[in-house]
């Protein structure tokens, strides 16, 4: 580590050029977040290695099992962790092997028991199997499978239902499969549930006889898009086909809105109004990205700036949609590598000082490294929230970031995130929002954002600065699609969608204006 930070402050002497520009937030797919919020509960890996483990059998999913004399069936088992073993309470009717294969030898009752141990804790699971003679066994000839819904939205959820002939069989096992997990997943129990735009067969296979099928076509339709008259005007919409075949870009177009606050550099505080009439999965609708005023460091330091060479004190804060569907709101501030006139080397952390418990939180990178902080908040389609972000001082005089929204309609606040900065003596500057399409496999969707009421309170000053302009812009040109953005009232608008060739963009860096912006303190 000190090599590398060596050799980058090394290059970085020999030439710094230093350009402030939006920085990409970074993904907080469900994966990672599941990770850092199992780290949070302190559930680390020695604590992992004494948990229970988990017994799954994929061909038991009645809970009983019946078998013909002479048959043999694979039960499926699986286990999250340690080993498996298998146990018959009457090897007379029945026997299994250490595989979970049971042969069946006369017909009775008997009770299959399934142990998985890991470390000292073990899970026990019994299998009620009944073996019929064979001309007592109703075998399955066939099945039909009927979803409860065949259209659903995104996040939503239906139940696939099985119906056999016979009516009755001696065994009802089935196995539901979906051929494209990415669009919809199925549980063991035919529970469907919808993640993302497309089409899928969900496919049931009778566990008695894998030859008899049946399956079922389930449609994901897109987020809901409201308001749709109106940003169809702004661009034309992608039909569910185009969204759904069309091999789409990683991410769809990212949109800026940079404010315009006059002769103002500095300020303690900023507020906005924001608005998504659509949230696909993937969605981040930022409130603020901004970077704090590091003149105090560079005072006391040789070398200042993140570990890739960007502008130090760098954060940015916002609204997402995770993947798995959640919604959260997020903020984040870059590390700030330091180098001292003896050349010593260190790096400057902030220090999360609300919540203690967040959903998710940990380190990022790709742009620089930093700290990420993920709180749910249920930020809804349609409705127009006041986000603010404040500077204030600890007892041991830091700078403290805080982020509070504000539900317009109840009139409600809700402080989100701070951090302790660790260095005081500062302000925010070079302040601007975006609308990111963050996660891949999710960029066809279309995506809106409005912000409005654009407020700052300049450093020293008791009185705040509105804005009724701002420059937008289209940022990293890697990312094809469609996109338009412009002004309307008192909203600064954004709409994109990875489909190609749906409308023709302003140019870029054009300056809008809006007809009126909230004058005055955002919290009265």
């Amino acid at each position: 580590m000190k090599e590398r930070l060596t050799v980058f402050f090394l290059s970085l002497f020999l030439a710094v050029s230093f350009a402030p520009g939006l920085a990409l937030a970074e993904p907080a797919d469900g994966l990672s977040a599941a990770g850092a919020a199992g780290a949070l509960k302190g559930q680390g890996l020695e604590q992992q290695a004494v948990k229970a483990p988990k017994v799954k059998l994929t061909r038991v999913t009645t809970g009983s099992l019946a078998v013909k004399v002479g048959a043999s069936y694979k039960l499926g088992a699986k286990t999250s962790a340690g080993t498996l073993t298998f146990k018959s309470s009457n090897k007379k009717v029945a026997v299994v092997s250490s595989k979970g294969v049971v042969k069946a030898k006369k017909a009775g009752k008997v009770t299959i028991t399934v142990t998985a141990k890991y470390g000292s804790k073990k899970t026990v699971k019994k299998v009620p199997l009944r073996v019929f003679l064979a001309r007592k066994y109703k075998a399955v000839k066939k099945l039909r499978a009927k979803a409860s819904a065949t259209s659903l939205a995104q996040g939503a959820t239906a139940k696939v239902k099985v119906s056999f002939l016979p009516l009755k069989p001696s065994n009802k096992n089935v196995v539901y499969k979906s051929s494209n997990p990415e669009v919809l997943t199925v549980s063991a129990t035919g529970k469907v549930k919808a993640l993302k735009m497309g089409k899928a067969k969900v496919t049931v296979t009778s566990c008695d006889n894998a030859k008899v099928k049946a399956s079922v076509t389930i449609k994901v339709k897109s987020s809901p898009l409201l308001n749709r008259s109106k940003w169809k005007a702004r661009m034309s919409l992608p039909t569910f086909k185009q969204m759904s075949t069309y091999k789409a870009p990683e991410r769809s177009p990212y949109l800026v809105c940079w404010p315009q606050f006059g002769k103002t550099t500095g300020y303690t505080e900023y507020a906005v109004d924001f608005k998504a009439d659509s949230q696909p999965r993937g969605t981040y609708v930022n409130i603020g990205n901004w970077w704090m005023d590091t003149s105090s460091l560079k005072k006391r330091y040789k070398y200042v700036a993140t570990d890739d060479g960007d502008v130090p004190g760098g954060m940015y804060a916002g609204f997402q949609v995770l993947e798995d569907g959640r919604k959260v709101a997020i903020m984040s501030a870059w590390k700030i590598f330091l180098v001292d006139k003896n050349g010593n080397e260190s790096v400057l952390n902030v220090k999360r000082t609300y919540p203690k418990k967040p959903s998710i939180a940990g380190d990022f990178d790709g742009e620089g490294t930093g700290i990420k902080t993920l709180v749910d908040y249920d930020w809804q389609a349609g409705k127009t929230y006041r986000a603010l972000i404040q500077c204030g001082t600890t007892k041991k005089g830091n700078c403290e970031v805080t982020f509070k929204v504000c539900d317009l309609e109840t009139g409600k606040w809700t402080k989100l995130v701070s951090y302790d900065l660790g260095y005081g003596d500062t302000s925010m500057t070079n302040l601007g929002c975006f609308l990111e399409n963050y996660l891949y496999g999710y960029a066809t969707e279309v995506r809106t954002a409005e912000w409005s009421n654009y407020r700052v309170k300049p450093v020293g000053k008791d009185s705040w600065v509105s804005a009724k302009s701002a420059k937008m812009e289209r940022q990293f040109q890697e990312w094809p699609g469609s996109y338009n953005y412009g002004s309307s009232g008192s909203c600064f608008w954004a709409v994109t969608s990875g489909v190609p060739n749906l409308c023709k963009p302003p140019k870029d860096g054009k300056l809008f204006y809006v007809t009126k912006a909230a004058q005055g303190d955002p919290t009265k």
